[in-house]
């Protein structure tokens, strides 16, 4: 979890998380493992200022310096659209299951470079909508196996969120316009898939 407010106290975080990062690698730790997750974690101090950011974790579903960034913002109120997620090249799927009610499943992928290194860029959008406003669960990852590990937890994470409006009252999304309720997703909530 990356904290909300630091101020003075980053550094110490960094080299705490550190340790902890490389007591969980155990004898897959490296000395070059150990820069990579001082570069993660430093760079993961950039989203404290992020507009609507409620909350930032990294997931390292593998023993390896490659986890999945996860946050939890919010956004406007207002109807989902499903056509414009879909014309933004999202595959969109009805999320059901969250305890904050129904909600789309958005996942795309692209390949790209970055710092030299050519990268399959996934990203999931978990998105609700409610009277107070909106909510989206957000997964990145750079690598195909470290995203699959990590969404594959989402479904535990969404049917136990909870969250507040401004006025104090539990956050409750709307069914979304449009969506057409597929078979497979009842076996998915069924087996908690």
């Amino acid at each position: 979890m990356i904290p909300s407010d630091l101020g003075q106290d980053a550094d110490a975080w960094v080299s705490s998380e550190c340790a902890r990062v490389r007591e969980w690698f155990g004898e897959d730790a490296s000395q070059r493992s150990d820069e990579d997750v001082r570069r993660i974690l430093a760079d993961s101090l950039a989203t404290i200022g992020e507009p609507g950011r409620l909350v930032t974790m990294l997931h390292w579903p593998l023993t390896v310096p490659i986890p999945s960034r996860v946050r939890l913002v919010l956004a406007e109120a207002g109807d989902l659209d499903v056509k414009a997620w879909e014309k933004s090249g999202f595959d969109v799927d009805e999320c059901i299951g969250a305890a904050v009610g129904p909600g789309i499943k958005c996942i795309a992928s692209r390949d790209e470079s970055v710092d030299g290194h050519d990268l399959h860029l996934s990203t999931a959008v978990y998105a609700f909508s409610g009277e107070s406003g909106g909510v989206g669960l957000i997964v990145e990852s750079g690598v195909p196996l470290a995203f699959q590990l990590t969404i594959a937890q989402m479904p535990i994470i969404l049917s136990s969120l909870s969250l507040l409006d401004p006025e104090g009252r539990p956050f409750e999304a709307r069914p979304v316009p449009g969506l057409t309720r597929n078979q497979v997703d009842e076996w998915e909530q069924v087996s908690n898939a």
